[in-house]
Formats: structure tokens, sequence, C-alpha cells
């Protein structure tokens, strides 16, 4: 008995580890692909680094060519570019005189980051609220009224949400204001702007999960046993409810932080969205490809740790979903 528990014990292991490795595999290409896509795609994009430098004479801008290494035929800069991440070196932006990516990312990104784990909790915890008030309301007017405002945060993008935000909470009705980034009250309307979107994304999904456990046995049997409403919420609805905020929390982490790159500049936030915007525009290749290669290193991590955590959780994923060909 004692041996079979053990080869089991050890089957189970193998199994966790090859998903682990081949998780970790996806991962190291995706990172290689978006690298690859993202450097010849800005380098394809018409006109020069230093283009805006109407004043520099021509050997001036061949000399700064030269020196970053502009000059060298774009396979000898891709090649240099990967050493360079190798070591943890996202280069000088050719902006920023001065200035290296790695910088300008650990000075704006806790702006960003305090952004978007704001909006990740506001939009999580109201779509769960109100994802389970609808499905238990199915049919209400409570629960109409709920799909309408899932249907419209989903339909108007961020960044007109932040619009109308300024303009009717701020400029008219002076209650927050309108841009800049001094103290939490600044955060609100960007974090209400960003968060309506996570909001109905999580309604959508937490009602049609709550329905899915409403029409399970063992709730029948809780309310049989005479569990009252809130201990049926508590203790079976919401622990089975949660697994889709889990699994779209990687997707919604991109969502966030694709939508803070415009919302950001609107309401005038010091965070890596404006560097990014802005290099875009100054053809700063070392900052795009430095915020691309940051953002997406951070995503495919939180989307990894997502998987393994899922693998933990959920009770369907079983060895013979692990081994066969859904992976």
């Amino acid at each position: 008995m004692s041996t079979y528990l053990y080869l089991n014990r050890y089957k189970g292991d193998l199994i966790m580890h090859r998903y682990i490795l081949k998780r970790i595999g996806i991962s190291l290409i995706t990172i290689w692909l978006l690298i690859t896509i993202t450097f010849f795609l800005i380098h394809i994009i018409p006109g020069e680094p230093f283009s805006n430098e109407k004043k520099l004479p021509p050997q001036v801008l061949d000399n700064l060519n030269k020196y970053y290494g502009l000059d060298k035929p774009l396979t000898i800069q891709y090649l240099r570019y990967l050493g360079n991440i190798a070591k943890g070196d996202l280069g000088y932006s050719l902006i920023y005189k001065g200035r290296t990516v790695n910088d300008i990312i650990s000075q704006a990104f806790p702006y960003s980051a305090q952004l978007g784990i704001q909006s990740l909790i506001v939009g999580i915890a109201l779509g769960l609220t109100l994802g389970i008030m609808a499905a238990l309301h199915r049919n209400k007017i409570l629960d109409y009224s709920i799909m309408i405002i899932a249907v419209l945060g989903i339909s108007i993008p961020n960044f007109i949400i932040g619009g109308l935000l300024q303009y009717f909470l701020g400029v008219k009705y002076k209650l927050f204001p309108v841009a800049q980034w001094k103290g939490f009250i600044y955060t609100i309307l960007p974090t209400i702007a960003l968060g309506t979107r996570i909001l109905a994304t999580q309604v959508r999904m937490i009602r049609t999960s709550t329905l899915d456990v409403l029409s399970q046995d063992y709730i029948n049997a809780a309310k049989a046993k005479g569990i009252n409403r809130m201990g049926i919420i508590f203790r079976h609805i919401l622990p089975n409810s949660i697994l889709p905020i889990i699994t779209t929390l990687g997707p919604l982490t991109a969502t966030i932080l694709t939508g803070t790159f415009v919302v950001e500049n609107i309401f005038a936030i010091p965070g890596l969205g404006r560097y990014f915007v802005q290099g875009v525009q100054d053809l700063d290749y070392p900052v795009v490809m430095g915020t691309t290669l940051f953002y997406g290193i951070f995503l495919v991590g939180l989307n990894f740790l997502v998987d393994i955590l899922y693998f933990f959780i959920d009770p369907r994923i079983n060895a013979n979903s692990i081994t066969g060909d859904s992976l």
C-alpha cells in the first residue's frame, strides 16, 4: 500500500514539474517574440530618432547615431540589444539625455502600479459584489440595472469615461482634481476610469458563475439544512464563484496596463504611459522597447503565476487534462 501511495505521489510530482517546465518554456518563447517583434517594428517606423533636432548639423547627427550604435546594421543592433537585455541593461534614452531606461522605469512605474492596483481592487470588489447580487435577483429590476451598467462599462472606452469624469466631477461640480498626481484624492478619477471596465467584465462572469453554482445540488442541501442566506453566500457561493477572477487576472492586468497608457496622459500622471507615448512620438527606441519589454515580462510572469495557482485550486485540472493535448 505504501509503495502504491509513493508511486502516485511521484507521478503527481512528475506531472506538476512537467506542467511548470512547459509553462516556463512558453513564457520564455513569448518574451523572445515580444522583444523581436517590438525591435523590428519600432525600427521600420518612418523617421529618425533625432529628426526633431533640426538645429543640429549633419556631422553632429552622424556622431550621435554612431555613439548610440544606430549606424550599425539592424541585425547587429538586434544582437547587441539581446546581449544587453541578458545583462539587465535596457540602454540609454535617446531623448532624455543622461537617463537610462532602467532609471525611467524605476521612477515612473510606482505611479502606474498604484493606479493599476487601485483599479483592480475597486473593479474586482464591486464586480464580485454586483455579479452575485445580479445572480441572486435574476430577471428582476436589480439584475437588469446591473447588467445595463456592465454593458455600458464594456462598450465605452476608458479614455472617454475619463474625459466625462473630468468634465462633470472635476470641472463642472469641482468635486475632484482634474489632473496631476499630488495625493490620494488625485487618484480617484483615474482609478474609476480604469476600474469601470474591470467591474463590467467581472459582473458578467461572476453572474454566470454564480448562476451555475446556484443550480448545484449542494446549494439545495444547504438550504434544506436551514443555513441562512448569508451563510450560503459566504460558505458556498462566494468560494465557488471566485474562480473566474483568478483565471482572468492576467488578461485583466494586461487590459489595465494598456489602458493606463492613455489614461495617464489624460490625467497628467507621471507614470510609464507618458514615457511610452512620448517615446513613440520621438522614436526613442530604447524607451519604447524597454517599457514594452518590462510590461511584457510583468504580464507573462503574472499569467504564469495564475496558471500555476489555477493548477492547484481547480479540481477539474487533473493528470489527464495536463498530459493531454489541451496544453
